[in-house]
């Protein structure tokens, strides 16, 4: 490759220091570096002490620098030397090497001119000379002189006087341990080595006597139960890992400031070691500015405090004793002792902490499930709970009648729902990790500790079959995370002879390590962030207070920073909560002062205990009463474990995991109307869930019909929630059978309960979309579905049950392991097709989809459905397929002239939001907001130098240019977006805030109205916006729709006209489809995924003049009418909303390319932004 001619900005694009690079015009004139380090000369006695500062030979001067820093970062012309090292050949090129040996050595005083190629480069080569000269090879580099005696030379050629008294400052060895140790400061990172381990399992299951094991600690036969979360710090080196873990006495978990002194110490040694990179342009060594310079299109006015601003650094001298203890540093080998803290938690093993174990719990961390041996898996388990070393244990309800084998299971299911949310939460991470020993696992790796060995000792076979019904069980479920070994434990053991104790101390060291080298490095200034907090003498502070600690430490990117230390369980801090609490055990502690067990409740009055265990009321008085009780409402309020109501005239708490368990009975089957299920890919109710969504249920529908509820009654498996609408009144049960949750529905008088069920199943949506959300803290919670039982298979089980002893079992948990789900039977009955059990192998039987005709979005009998058939007529063309008036569906779109990335390709690493990186991309031109991963895909191909940053209001944020590959200068930023209107408000306002855009545009796809409207693949920009959320009942039933028609902001009105000027269609035959740009078209959004004839005529019928139907742009346009910014709906048609989506989703990827290929098309030349006004303009240069 020709780097020599290949234009500047397209050779850029190649450095291996990314955007890194220094351009001359950064680099002081020789005179100016004189002026800068004047004190430093005249204390060498180079220069007098005279009271003014001259140059001699100044146009002379002014063409000569002196660089002293990284030269890989340096770009240049030419290099010019008596010889040439091998580092600077290597990384300039092949080039470079070839014309080099084209020419004889030089003699001394003599050099040979090159063209520099690809500097700059990986290799470092310090101490060089820039001189600015007239040649046409333009800038040259001079090499190969001691460090020490440049500035002395430059001196002596090029000479320069100063006239002004100064006053002597700290020597040359001072000066360059200061430098280095504010460099250190601002810019070091250093490896966390702090993480959680995690005891788990089931009740009086051995969990504290393990923890106990751990720490070499005597066994105690009348150890009482844990009570929310026992935590001990642990400090461990590669030497001591296998030895009985000694606890250390902290009262907190962070770092001290000792700690912190040492790793910076340890970072400056690295920074002098490595070369320190001057700046000379202030005291602290701050980053270089972007190469790229924006200009400013407003006056700069202050940068709003939401933006991630870098504050400026605190300088302090640096004593003679600190500069002691960095050459200490610099002279210790550090690698061999590394010490490693690990917070080992003892979590109970009652389902009634569970509601509050996910406050608490980490995704990245070792867990050890722990299993009884002497427990038989298929027997019921028996809940306990041992108040203290005196009392005798108490048994407790088994509501779901749970096997041990269940309860095992469960944590497995749930462990393995912590690693898939984190792989949801950051898709381009690998999932999987290597030990030091080449050992692969999936976070979080699970150790199986089998206890109470010494209950079965002698008893080989007894062990032995426990571990193959667990291998078996491991292999049906596919727990990728769990360490394929089993370590049995006896807690009665007084050393570490006769049983694994030492294998799970060494195993636990060596996935805690494997974990933190594969975790992000956190800068040293969250360190003394940490320190800064850990100094405040509370245990919570408010988080504007935290803010002014992050402040005052140079730490900019708080939401970044205390997201961090969150997560390694040093403090808690959730989004959108008022306060950071600096204690995580001592809120546990406090959460267990309220979810926590009925009779530790005794100083309550007996009415009040009463009231709190029978129906699960909490009374406010109580709770005020409690210490902090503030923190603790709002905190608990906002995790959904308490929802605020009125009882008997009193300001009152719903707690529903406090309240007992309760049998249902027969009567729950009776109702007209068929029962939902709401079920999970683990076939398991996630931890926590079930509490939550009650409240949230509750909550939900006050919101949407106020005063239209009565008393709920509580149970901690189920509830009882009347729920009014239009003066009727239904009984709305939820039962927790622990693989699915029931909703049943009581009508309390007859009549038609259609509206009634449309209206509770979009709630119930509502409220499991809410709980997906990461704050939540429903990690296994990954999705769902709605479902109704299958009455073929129903009770007609001819083995007899495992918990009610029955044949043909009538139990929703027994009954029967089929369901149908609500989407299936949608699309059957749209297509008028049959619904097969297939259930029973000797023959097939027909569900009847009327029967739950009530949860369904239904066409009227007299409507035909269209053909939706999947195959085309022989020799037909995919244009023919999806453009004919026989309404066939091509099964496969046309195929692509180019390759779209997928999530494999996105694997580059992040840039921290204030790293020059990501500062330099903004503001940004465009804004790119998807929904889905075909529409992410489609516009990332289009975009250039792609660098991605992370922001923690925003998530990831992808960075590049349109343009060809000489000029591509139009900004571009993509993100992703939830999919509803309602994501995409939140989503445009925060990325406007940060981003300042020019124009926000949603891409992607879209339904089209009708298919002679327009067909698969065209494009549909929105002239019009329309949206349809706003709707009424008539009393005959029909709806009646009060729509807002707004037109598209006014530039981006006038660029839509030429939208399809100059377009082609990225196909690989042309001919293969003649895809349409409808630049005036009505586009129709709402909140609905509309996919059903019905639904879509109903629409048409209001809007005869919409073209497509999506749910993103009724936000997009909520936003942008309070923020002014330029907007538009570019997407392209991958279905028909008319039921047939799951026939044409191959389209989507092709649909999302024609989207996108459309806006690169209307943006590629950056002349057409020119005039257009970033948002906010006037905060940005």
């Amino acid at each position: 490759m020709d780097y020599s001619n290949m234009p500047l900005e397209e050779k850029r694009s190649y450095y291996e220091c990314g955007n890194r690079y220094v351009t001359l015009d950064q680099v002081l004139p020789w005179p100016d570096y004189v002026k800068e380090n004047h004190q430093f000369f005249t204390r060498k006695g180079w220069l007098q002490k005279d009271s003014e500062f001259t140059t001699d030979n100044d146009h002379i001067n002014r063409k000569v620098s002196l660089w002293r820093g990284d030269i890989t970062r340096l770009e240049i012309d030419a290099i010019v030397t008596n010889d040439c090292d091998y580092d600077i050949y290597e990384a300039a090129g092949e080039g470079f090497l070839e014309e080099y040996s084209k020419l004889n050595s030089c003699d001394n005083d003599e050099a040979e001119i090159t063209s520099g190629y690809k500097l700059p480069a990986k290799r470092k080569h310090f101490a060089v000379y820039l001189l600015h000269t007239s040649i046409t090879v333009g800038r040259i580099i001079f090499g190969g002189f001691f460090l020490h005696i440049y500035p002395r030379l430059m001196l002596e050629n090029f000479p320069c006087t100063t006239k002004n008294g100064t006053e002597e400052t700290e020597d040359i060895e001072e000066e360059e341990y200061r430098r280095a140790y504010l460099q250190a400061l601002h810019e070091g990172e250093a490896k966390n080595n702090r993480i959680p381990i995690m005891v788990v399992g089931q009740d009086r299951g051995g969990k504290t006597s393990l923890m106990r094991r751990l720490l070499g600690l005597p066994f105690n036969k009348d150890q009482p139960s844990t009570t929310g979360i026992d935590v001990n710090v642990i400090e461990l080196t590669e030497q001591n890992a296998e030895d009985p873990w000694k606890k250390t006495e902290v009262k907190k978990f962070m770092t001290s400031e000792s700690e912190a002194e040492t790793v910076l110490y340890k970072k400056t040694a690295e920074y002098l070691d490595g070369g320190v990179q001057r700046n000379l342009e202030g005291d602290a060594p701050e980053p270089l500015k972007p190469v790229m310079q924006v200009k400013p299109v407003m006056p700069v006015m202050q940068v709003k405090p939401e933006m991630p601003v870098k504050p400026v650094m605190p300088v302090k001298p640096l004593l003679r004793k600190e500069i002691s203890k960095i050459k200490l540093q610099r002279s210790t080998e550090h690698d061999q002792n590394e010490v490693l803290r690990v917070f080992v938690s003892d979590f109970a093993g009652q389902s009634i902490y569970y509601d509050t174990h996910g406050c608490f719990v980490k995704p990245h961390c070792p867990y050890v499930l722990v299993y009884d041996l002497s427990l038989e898996f298929d027997k019921p388990a028996v809940p306990k709970f041992k108040t203290s070393n005196e009392e005798e244990e108490i048994e407790m309800n088994n509501p779901h009648l749970n096997t041990n084998l269940d309860n095992f299971t469960s944590w497995l299911k749930f462990l393995q729902g912590l690693g898939e949310c984190q792989d949801l939460q950051f898709p381009d991470k690998s999932g999987h990790f290597t030990t030091a020993k080449g050992e692969n696992f999936k976070l979080p790796p699970v150790l199986i500790a089998l206890t109470h060995s010494d209950e079965v000792k002698g008893n080989d076979s007894r062990i032995d079959c426990v571990q193959k019904r667990i291998k078996k069980v491991l292999s049906g479920g596919k727990y990728e995370n769990v360490v394929p070994e089993f370590f049995v434990i006896d807690n009665t053991l007084e050393d570490d002879d006769g049983d694994d104790v030492r294998k799970v101390r060494r195993k636990l060291f060596d996935l805690s390590n494997a974990v933190l080298n594969q975790e992000i490095l956190m800068p040293v200034k969250w360190l003394n962030f940490e320190v800064a907090l850990s100094r405040k003498d509370c245990k919570y502070i408010p988080v504007d207070e935290a803010k002014q600690e992050a402040k005052a430490c140079g730490v900019g990117e708080f939401d970044q920073a205390i997201k961090f230390l969150h997560r390694q369980g040093v403090v808690v801090h959730h989004s959108g909560s008022s306060k950071v609490v600096l204690d995580p055990h001592w809120l546990m502690n406090r959460f267990t002062k309220v979810i926590s067990m009925p009779g530790r409740l005794d100083a309550l009055s007996r009415y009040t205990l009463d009231v709190f265990r029978q129906n699960g009321i909490l009374f406010r008085e109580y709770l005020q009463k409690l210490e902090d009780g503030k923190l603790l409402e709002e905190l608990m309020q906002k995790f959904n474990l308490i929802c605020l109501c009125q009882h008997e005239g009193k300001t009152a708490f719903y707690v529903p995991s406090v309240a007992p368990a309760m049998k249902p009975g027969k009567e729950l089957e009776a109702s007209n109307v068929p029962s939902l299920f709401v079920t999970f890919p683990r076939k398991l109710v996630p931890m926590g869930l079930f509490t939550k969504l009650q409240v949230k249920l509750i909550s939900e529908w006050e919101k949407r019909f106020p005063n239209q509820q009565a008393t709920p009654f509580f149970y901690c498996n189920y509830s009882l929630l009347p729920l009014i609408i239009d003066g009727d009144v239904y009984d709305v049960c939820l039962i927790d059978l622990h693989e699915f949750i029931k909703v049943a529905v009581f009508p309390k008088q007859d009549g038609d309960h259609f509206k009634f069920a449309s209206h509770l199943k979009t709630t119930l949506k509502k409220c499991l979309d809410d709980l997906k959300s990461p704050d939540q803290l429903l990690f296994s919670m990954t999705s769902y579905d709605l479902e109704v039982e299958c009455t073929c298979c129903f009770g007609k089980e001819e083995r007899k049950c495992s918990r009610h002893h029955e044949i043909q079992c009538h139990s929703d948990r027994c009954g029967h392991r089929h369901f149908w789900k609500l989407s299936d039977l949608q699309r059957l009955y749209n297509d008028k097709s049959p619904a097969v059990c297939r259930t029973d192998e000797r023959s097939s039987k027909v569900f009847d989809i009327k029967s739950v005709k009530i949860w369904l979005n239904t066409v009227p009998d007299v409507a035909m459905v269209e053909d939706s058939s999947n195959f085309r007529r022989p020799n037909e063309t995919s244009s023919e397929a999806s453009s004919s008036g026989n309404d066939r569906i091509a099964p496969l779109p046309p195929e692509l002239n180019i390759t779209l990335p997928t999530a494999r390709d996105f694997d580059s690493e992040p840039y921290y939001w204030s790293s020059n990186e990501i500062q330099s991309q903004l503001p940004t031109d465009i804004l790119l907001i998807t929904a889905n991963d075909h529409e992410f895909n489609a516009c990332y191909s289009y975009m250039k130098h792609v660098q991605r940053g992370y922001s923690t209001k925003l998530g990831m944020v992808y960075f590049g240019r349109f343009g060809n590959q000489n000029n591509p200068n139009v900004r571009v930023a993509l993100m992703k977006s939830w999919q509803g209107p309602i994501e995409a408000v939140i989503a445009v306002k925060n990325a406007a805030e940060i981003l300042h855009p020019k124009v926000v545009l949603f891409v992607g796809i879209c339904a089209s109205m009708g298919r002679a409207k327009a067909k698969l693949g065209d494009v549909v920009i929105s002239a019009k916006l329309a949206t349809y959320d706003d709707k009424k009942f008539k009393t005959d039933g029909a709806v009646v729709f009060h729509s807002t028609k707004a037109n598209v902001s006014r530039n981006m009105a006038r660029l839509i006209l030429n939208a399809a000027h100059g377009w082609k269609p990225p196909l690989k035959d042309p001919k293969s489809l003649d895809v349409e740009v409808h630049h005036d078209a009505v586009m129709l959004s709402g909140s609905d995924l509309v996919n059903n004839l019905e639904k879509r005529q109903e629409l048409l019928n209001s809007f005869p003049d919409a073209l497509g139907l999506e749910m993103e742009g009724a936000g997009l346009y909520a936003a942008v009418y309070d923020l002014g910014i330029e907007w538009a709906v570019i997407k392209a048609v991958s279905d028909f909303a008319d039921g047939s989506k799951e026939k044409t989703k191959l389209w989507q990827p092709f649909a999302s390319a024609m989207a996108a290929s459309v806006v690169y098309n209307m943006f590629k030349y950056p002349v057409v932004l020119k005039d257009w006004r970033h948002y906010n303009a006037e905060g940005h240069t």
